[in-house]
């Protein structure tokens, strides 16, 4: 974002939201679409929102992994 290289951005964004829809992180797949079509005045606040819902999503995930493991122990 600081380059303003606005096509790398969209590539990774659009990286990411392949991704995030394997995993149905929905929120992050919607974020990541905002990018991919949003312009250079809205790219700081939505890679914001985007790093919260992906520690969120994280968080969520280790969860289920942990809950899996708890349960094949």
């Amino acid at each position: 974002i600081a380059a303003g290289d606005m096509k790398r951005l969209k590539f990774e964004a659009h990286g990411l939201k392949g991704s995030a829809a394997s995993l149905g992180a929905r929120v992050v797949v919607v974020l990541c679409q905002e990018l991919e079509n949003g312009v250079a005045s809205t790219a700081a606040a939505l890679v914001q929102q985007l790093r919260r819902e992906l520690e969120r999503a994280t968080a969520e995930l280790q969860e289920i992994v942990a809950a899996r493991t708890r349960g094949a122990a």
